[in-house]
């Protein structure tokens, strides 16, 4: 595999900033700007699958398990 080494001496503006645009919605567009990230978490999805495995002693691999874990939910 050949490796290439670009440097700023390599690139034909003179204005490092000239050509580089962060879009605002950007995530490091907070960071570079000093504002504030924001402090919205993601959403997690919670729900019983590891207490059912566990009260119904259902063992990982077997065809209970699968359907526990990958099997549509019923609605």
């Amino acid at each position: 595999m050949r490796h290439i080494r670009f440097s700023t001496q390599d690139l034909s503006y003179t204005d490092p900033n000239e050509d580089c645009v962060l879009d605002p919605s950007d995530p490091i567009y907070t960071q570079v700007t000093g504002e504030p990230a924001p402090s919205k978490l993601p959403q997690i999805a919670v729900d019983d699958r590891g207490r059912i495995q566990r009260e119904q002693n259902i063992k990982p691999g077997t065809p209970e398990w699968f359907q526990l874990w990958f099997g549509r939910k019923h609605q």
